[in-house]
């Protein structure tokens, strides 16, 4: 489990990167399956960080929570690649595939730094 702090943090910078970047996009749900469409599924957003490339965030709206179980998706595509969820139990996993890996305190710092490095 998170710390809240670093769960609050992480939620917060994505917030306001999403917020100020320019090139923020809304994904429609019409390709996600028939409860989704017409909706707004998601905003989604990418970053270019210093040292690890491209950094997508993307966030549910609230119409399709539940069944996305989880508030923002942080993808780090670079090698290798990393696939987090923030998710609305107050906790972070890193997924590959169908694995469901809980990250610890000290791998939640790690992505907050990179947050703050956009």
């Amino acid at each position: 489990m998170n710390s809240a702090k670093s769960y609050e943090e992480i939620i917060d910078h994505c917030q306001q990167l999403l917020k100020n970047s320019n090139s923020t996009r809304i994904i429609n749900g019409d390709d996600l399956g028939e409860e989704f469409q017409g909706l707004e599924a998601y905003e989604s957003a990418d970053f270019n960080h210093p040292e690890l490339g491209k950094i997508q965030i993307n966030a549910t709206r609230p119409e399709v929570r539940p069944p996305f179980e989880w508030l923002y998706e942080i993808t780090v595509h670079n090698d290798p690649y990393m696939h987090f969820l923030v998710r609305e139990k107050g906790n972070i996993v890193e997924t590959y595939g169908k694995n469901v890996l809980p990250v610890d305190d000290s791998s939640a710092a790690k992505l907050l730094t990179w947050l703050k490095e956009i």
